[in-house]
């Protein structure tokens, strides 16, 4: 038997199998890499910064769905109220996590409190930092 030169005694099939095991393990050092970084903390809201951002997400959103009918005058949106397109206007709200608030609502008959956010799948307590100073909740 001879060996080709750079085979170091691996079939053709070998070969391809450690390659594809080397590649396996490239890949998941990277994606561990990856979920290990950290993101920097953004910088907190002032009340009024809040308010203001709040306002121009919901006014940014197209005619079918007016935003100013779900604002009361402190100019936070209001949890029991909100339609999905006003969610959506929120800080780390998509579609996705705006109807699991919306079916979380139905389900509770209403929030009592907006903290109750926090019992939503998909909001911990970071995104509820940064939801917190926009939001309001009338009871039902």
């Amino acid at each position: 038997m001879s060996l080709r030169p750079g085979s170091w005694g691996f079939t053709p099939g070998e070969r391809r199998a450690l390659l594809t095991l080397c590649a396996a393990a490239v890949l998941g050092l990277g994606y561990r890499a990856w979920q290990a970084q950290e993101l920097p903390p953004s910088p907190p809201l002032s009340a009024a910064d809040s308010s203001a951002l709040a306002a121009i997400r919901l006014a940014a959103l197209p005619d079918s769905a007016p935003p100013a009918a779900n604002l009361p005058a402190t100019g936070k949106l209001d949890l029991n109220t909100a339609t999905a397109r006003q969610l959506e206007a929120l800080p780390g709200i998509g579609p996705v996590l705006a109807a699991r608030i919306i079916a979380e609502r139905e389900r509770r008959q209403g929030f009592r409190q907006a903290a109750e956010l926090l019992e939503v799948p998909g909001i911990g307590p970071g995104r509820w930092k940064a939801l917190e100073p926009l939001v309001t909740c009338t009871p039902p």
